[in-house]
């Protein structure tokens, strides 16, 4: 993995409006200048593209779907940000099926 990303298959928070959701995923800080990269597991779907994004810290850079080795090869929706500002901001990764349960993460830019 290229340096300054991480990776972390986050955790999963029920469905419901962004608003009314504290953050229930994971919490991360990075530096401003700093990529921060998120996988989800999406097996049985997929996550809406881009992800909603309450704040100005980060902004979406780029998501790609990727696949584990065989004999599994389980999807995964690889997110990108990157810090753009010191301030926090949550971020909001809607599912596109009922399979997948949406996640709502924290991300601290200094």
């Amino acid at each position: 993995m290229a340096p300054g990303i991480l990776a972390l298959l986050a955790l999963s928070a029920c469905g419901q409006e962004p608003s009314a959701l504290p953050p229930t995923g994971t919490h991360f800080s990075v530096a401003s200048g700093q990529q921060l990269g998120i996988v989800l597991s999406a097996v049985g779907g997929q996550y809406n593209r881009p992800p909603f994004v309450r704040g100005t810290a980060v902004r979406f850079v780029a998501v790609t779907r990727t696949y584990g080795p065989p004999p599994g090869e389980v999807p995964a929706d690889s997110f990108v940000f990157a810090g753009v500002e010191p301030g926090r901001a949550i971020v909001v990764f809607n599912a596109t099926t009922p399979q997948l349960l949406t996640t709502i993460d924290t991300v601290d830019v200094q």
